[in-house]
């Protein structure tokens, strides 16, 4: 089955557990179904790199998680924005 997305959208994460259940339940909450989440996580320190893999867990049809060394927000943009669906 291919999925055809309308919108991808890059979440750039880097300590933000405090930030990112409502982030990311807004997100997964749009109108728009057609969407894929790509979470890039930069290297984080606290909790949120297995938060945004609950979440992929959840919701596997819309959410995928990358984890990468910390590089900083252009390196970690560009990398999600690699792997987006076009």
């Amino acid at each position: 089955m291919q999925n055809n997305y309308k919108l991808s959208i890059v979440a750039l994460v880097y300590n933000l557990e405090k930030y990112l259940p409502r982030c990311l339940d807004s997100l997964v909450n749009q109108t728009l179904q057609e969407i894929e989440i790509l979470c890039v996580d930069d290297g984080s320190t606290d909790s949120a790199p297995q938060i945004i893999e609950q979440y992929a867990k959840k919701y596997p049809d819309k959410i995928k998680v990358f984890h990468k060394e910390n590089g900083g927000e252009f390196t970690t943009r560009n990398y999600g924005l690699e792997r987006a669906k076009r």
